[in-house]
C-alpha cells in the first residue's frame, strides 16, 4: 500500500521517470517507444527474457514486438508503470490478445474481468471467439455461460451472422439455451446460413442436427419458407435429419430468489437456473425491508415496521397487504400453505419485551388474527419443514446466564405449538434453517460457531459440521449449491468474512466468490417447484420485458 506521501509526489515522481528511460520497444510499424527495462522485466518474462537474458547477451536495449499496435503497447507500458488503465469495448480484444502473448499475468486478469462485468451482446460472440484463441477456460466458460443465457438477443447481431461454423454447431449443441420456443433456434440457423448461402447451405444438415425438432415441424417449417437457395435445398434432401434430444427450452431443476436490500431501495430478482450469475428483475420497492419470506411457489413477502407486501411470481403482481396489529423487530416470518406468520420479535418501547405472540394473514379473508402463542419467547429467524413451522425460543434459567434454548414447532392443523428438546451446548443462536429433512441452527458457544441438527422424528440433537472460529459480529447462515455458507450480517463490519463448507477436504473455506463475499445486504431462497419454473421457462423474451415492474 502506497504511502500519503509517495501520494502527494506521485505526479512528480512519475513525470521524473519519463526522463530516466533506458531502452526502447520497437512496433510494427516502426516506432520506438522508450521504456524502463528494469520495469517492464518485473511485469513480464517476455520483457525479462528480451531485455535482460538477451538483451545484455548481444548489448541491445532495444526489443523487437511483433503483432501489437503501437498504441495498445504504449497502454501496456503506462501500465507497467502504475498498473493503471483504462478498458474499454473498442481496446478490449487487443488488449488482451498482447497481453497474453506478452505474459503479463496482471493485465490478463483485467481484462479478464472487464470481460464478466461489461460482457454484451454486441461484444460476446467475439469475446467468445478470442478466449477461445487464447486457450483460456475460465473466460470461454464466461462468454459461453453469457451466450447461452442471451442467445435469443444476439442472434441479429452482426457478430452473431458472422460466427463460424464451428463455434455455432457448438452454440446450438447446448441443452441451456435460453430461448422462448426451438423455433428461435431454427430461425437463427436460417439466418446465418442466407448472409453467404451459397458457401453456408452446405453445412444446413449438420446445423439441422442440433435441432430438437419432429420432421413433420421441420415440414411445416419449410411450407412457411420464402421461396430460395434454402428452401430449394431442403426440398431436395431425401431426409431430414434432427435431434430427438427434449426441446428448448428447458426448465432448470432449481432457481435462486435474491432480495437485495440496501439504503433504502429493496430489488428482487430470480436467477435463470441454479447458476449465480446472470438473474431477471422482478421488482423494486423504494424501502428498506425489515423482514423477507417466500413460499415454495416463490411468491416473495416482504415487511417494515407494520407494512406488509406480497408478490406473485406466477402473475408478477405486487400489492400491499392490510397492516400487522402490533410494530415489533426481530421476528420470525414464514409462508405456509399461502399463510404467512409473524412469530415472536422484541417491542422496545416503551419498554423492552421479548414477544411470544403470533400473528397470522389469510390470503382469502385477507385479514391478520391472533393464532396460538408460542411456550416461550422468540425472536429471531423461523423455518418451515413438511408444512410445521419451527422457531427457536428462550426461556430464562437462575442456572443459565443465557437461558436455555429450545425449538418449538407448530402444528397448523391443531393450531399448536410443541415445545422440542432444548439445544444443549448454546449460548447464542443465530440462523435456523432446514436440510434433508432435518433442522439445522448456527449458534456460538465460547469462541466458537456450531452447526448443529435437529432430527424431528427421533427428537435427538447432533453437532454436524466442523466447528468454525467466530470472527463475525452477527453471523448468519444458508445452504447454496448444496453447501452451507455463513457470512457476516452486520452492516458494521469492515472487513465482512464468507466461509463455505468443503465437502471434500472436510473443513470451512473463505470463499472467494465475489458475490458470496458480500452477503449481508441479501436474502437468498431457493425454488424448486417445477411447475413454476416451468412456466417461468415458458415466458418469451417480450413478456419478461413486459411483465417487469423494475
Amino acid at each position: 500500500m502506497k504511502s500519503e506521501k509517495f501520494k502527494e509526489n506521485e505526479p512528480f515522481q512519475r513525470n521524473l521517470l519519463q526522463h530516466l528511460y533506458d531502452g526502447f520497444i520497437q512496433t510494427d510499424d516502426g516506432q520506438l517507444l522508450p521504456v524502463h527495462r528494469i520495469l517492464m522485466s518485473l511485469v513480464s518474462p517476455f520483457f525479462h527474457t528480451a531485455f535482460v537474458t538477451e538483451g545484455l547477451k548481444h548489448g541491445s536495449n532495444i526489443c523487437k514486438v511483433t503483432g501489437v499496435k503501437s498504441e495498445i503497447m504504449q497502454l501496456i507500458i503506462d501500465f507497467a508503470m502504475d498498473e493503471k488503465i483504462i478498458i474499454t469495448d473498442e481496446n478490449i480484444q487487443d488488449l488482451i490478445f498482447s497481453s497474453d502473448y506478452l505474459e503479463i499475468k496482471k493485465l490478463v486478469e483485467k481484462c479478464c474481468y472487464y470481460v464478466k462485468f461489461n460482457s454484451s451482446v454486441k461484444n460476446c460472440i467475439s469475446l467468445y471467439q478470442s478466449s477461445l484463441s487464447l486457450e483460456h477456460l475460465e473466460l470461454s466458460k464466461h462468454c459461453y455461460r453469457f451466450i447461452e443465457i442471451h442467445f435469443e438477443k444476439l442472434v441479429n447481431q452482426n457478430s452473431f451472422l458472422s460466427v463460424t461454423f464451428d463455434i455455432l454447431e457448438h452454440i446450438l449443441q447446448s441443452d441451456s439455451l435460453n430461448v422462448s420456443s426451438e423455433g428461435i433456434i431454427w430461425e437463427a440457423i436460417n439466418s446465418w446460413i442466407k448472409v453467404e448461402a451459397e458457401i453456408r447451405i452446405k453445412k444446413i444438415h449438420q446445423l439441422l442436427n442440433q435441432l430438437r425438432l419432429n420432421q413433420q415441424e421441420v415440414l411445416n417449417i419449410l411450407e412457411k419458407l420464402e421461396t430460395g437457395i434454402v428452401r430449394d435445398y431442403l426440398l431436395s434432401s431425401k431426409k431430414l435429419l434432427t435431434n430427438n434430444k427434449p426441446k428448448r427450452p428447458i426448465s432448470p431443476r432449481k432457481s435462486y430468489i435474491i432480495v437485495r436490500c440496501k439504503a433504502n431501495k429493496c430489488t428482487c430478482s430470480i436467477t435463470y437456473d441454479e447458476k449465480i450469475d446472470f438473474v431477471r428483475n422482478l421488482f423494486n420497492i423504494p424501502l428498506r425491508p425489515t423482514s423477507v419470506a417466500t413460499d415454495s411457489k416463490g411468491n416473495i413477502f416482504v415487511t417494515q415496521g407494520v407494512r406488509c407486501w406480497s408478490y406473485c411470481l406466477e402473475q408478477n403482481r405486487l400489492e400491499a397487504l392490510p397492516d400487522l396489529e402490533i410494530f415489533r423487530e426481530d421476528y420470525g416470518m414464514v409462508v405456509v400453505d399461502g399463510f404467512l406468520y409473524i412469530i415472536g420479535g422484541v417491542i422496545r418501547r416503551p419498554s423492552y419485551m421479548t414477544l411470544r405472540t403470533v400473528e397470522r394473514f389469510n390470503p382469502i379473508t385477507r385479514q391478520w388474527s391472533w393464532i396460538q402463542s408460542l411456550h416461550f419467547p422468540s425472536k429471531g429467524p423461523a423455518t418451515t419443514l413438511k408444512g410445521e413451522i419451527y422457531v427457536l425460543s428462550q426461556r430464562l434459567h437462575p442456572q443459565e446466564k443465557d437461558g436455555i434454548i429450545y425449538i418449538e414447532r407448530y402444528n397448523p392443523s391443531f393450531n399448536s405449538w410443541t415445545l422440542m428438546p432444548h439445544i444443549p451446548i448454546l449460548e447464542i443462536s443465530f440462523s435456523l434453517l432446514t436440510h434433508n429433512d432435518r433442522i439445522v441452527v448456527l449458534g456460538r458457544r465460547s469462541n466458537e460457531l456450531f452447526l448443529l441438527t435437529f432430527d424431528p422424528k427421533r427428537k435427538v440433537w447432533y453437532t454436524w459440521r466442523k466447528t468454525l472460529r467466530y470472527v463475525f459480529l452477527n453471523p448468519k447462515a444458508f445452504i447454496m449449491r448444496c453447501s452451507f455458507v455463513i457470512y457476516e450480517a452486520s452492516n458494521e463490519a469492515e472487513n465482512p468474512k464468507t466461509f463455505s463448507w468443503d465437502s471434500v477436504q472436510k473443513k470451512w473455506m473463505e470463499t472467494t466468490d465475489p458475490f458470496l463475499q458480500n452477503l449481508r445486504h441479501y436474502s437468498i431462497f431457493c425454488i424448486e417447484n417445477q411447475r413454476i419454473l416451468r412456466s417461468l421457462c415458458d415466458r418469451s423474451l417480450y413478456e419478461w420485458k413486459k411483465l417487469s415492474l423494475a
